[in-house]
């Protein structure tokens, strides 16, 4: 893959990551941290070190099956907020 194209990958991301999850957004980018250093791993390792091993084995089987547009969807989700505890 190019670099343009990773490029072109991270700021998409940093695009849903702000209009999915604002306040982390903000905050990464009040600290100057691009959201880069977080998903690069992820991606490169399909979040098998940032998952639980049963996470990962589904993400891998939903990428077989759905393609790339599924590593924007995982990388954005642990992003968000957790709904509050009943």
């Amino acid at each position: 893959m190019r670099t343009r194209e990773i490029e072109r990958r991270w700021r998409v991301f940093e695009l849903l990551l702000g209009q999915e999850c604002p306040a982390l957004a903000c905050h990464l980018d009040r600290v100057q941290l691009s959201p880069d250093i977080i998903i690069t791993d992820w991606w490169f390792t399909l979040f098998a070190k940032a998952f639980p091993r049963a996470i990962s084995a589904r993400v891998l089987d939903c990428l077989l099956l759905e393609g790339e547009p599924l590593l924007m969807r995982c990388a954005v989700g642990p992003t968000l907020p957790s709904p509050p505890l009943p």
